[in-house]
């Protein structure tokens, strides 16, 4: 049974005009007379009866019209879930990712995601650990890798991946070099090339300094990359993540632990409000850090 002769079925019921239906349904009066006659046929009753004056329901026709509102109203209903639930299969999930991935596992998680959901579409937006934190809490981002200190409590949900800390690299003739471990006390007055202001490791690194009272000479605020030369040319010793001092050592250095250690922890931070496809990332993200464990980097 056509679904669309029984909504022309109840246009015709609510007009009582064969012309004035099949002028606003877009069809010839022909045609629509045609479809009342084969939905009849299959029901195996009138629904009309028919003269040259009126349109008038026949008594199974009265019947019949709540029956076919409700037929209508469902088949509705299923097309708008349908809708909806083949536009949440096609949402892009966006993700936030810190000016150091390499930090988060963010590569390894991506790619195993895709080979998983190959379907769901994944974009990737970068800026620093507060910006993505404040993006997070106006709502803009739903998911964010982001890291905290030992002090600090995620404001959302947090799914752990790892653990790092910030190290000295240090030229090896510098007198630090020798330290097996640098006491922060020994920065006072050294000549420093730290972590840009809008990152978690110089709030900690400032936060410890200040609170024990040590004063460092900063030369250089920054990337990596623009402290590596400096450090060469001898203008000091960098803090840096361990990973990244690790990743990117250069001949003629040394890398020291420091103490009190300054740590933090890495990972996927997520809001309430996930679409479909970001809970599915949630849960597979979770899943897959569920099988390794906690990464001291």
């Amino acid at each position: 049974m056509e679904l669309q002769y029984i909504r022309e079925f109840i246009h015709l019921a609510d007009t009582r005009s064969y012309s004035r239906s099949a002028a606003e349904l877009h069809i010839s009066q022909s045609s629509l007379s045609r479809h009342i006659q084969l939905l009849e046929k299959g029901l195996g009753e009138l629904l009309f009866m028919r003269s040259t004056r009126s349109v008038t329901l026949t008594d199974f026709g009265q019947i019949y019209l709540p029956c076919a509102k409700k037929i209508i109203a469902a088949d509705d209903s299923a097309v708008r879930t349908v809708s909806r639930y083949l536009k949440a299969k096609t949402e892009t999930v966006i993700l936030g990712v810190s000016h150091n991935p390499q930090l988060y596992l963010v590569t390894d998680s991506i790619r195993s995601f895709r080979s998983a959901h190959p379907d769901i579409p994944v974009r990737i937006t970068e800026g620093s650990i507060q910006e993505l934190q404040n993006e997070l809490e106006d709502g803009t981002l739903h998911l964010a890798t982001t890291a905290y200190s030992r002090r600090e409590h995620a404001k959302n949900a947090f799914i752990p991946a790892g653990e790092s800390s910030l190290v000295a690299v240090i030229p090896e003739n510098h007198f630090l070099a020798s330290y097996d471990t640098v006491p922060l006390y020994r920065l006072n007055g050294i000549h420093l090339m730290v972590p840009a202001k809008d990152t978690l490791f110089y709030r900690e690194l400032s936060y410890w300094l200040k609170r024990d009272g040590i004063v460092p000479d900063i030369v250089y605020q920054g990337s990596v990359g623009g402290s590596i030369s400096l450090l060469k040319d001898g203008m000091g010793i960098m803090i840096e993540d361990r990973k990244s001092a690790f990743d990117t050592q250069s001949e003629g250095t040394v890398i020291r632990p420091l103490s009190p250690e300054i740590s933090y922890t890495f990972g996927l931070e997520y809001t309430n409000h996930l679409s479909r496809n970001e809970q599915i990332f949630v849960s597979h993200i979770r899943n897959l850090l569920s099988k390794k464990d906690v990464q001291n980097i």
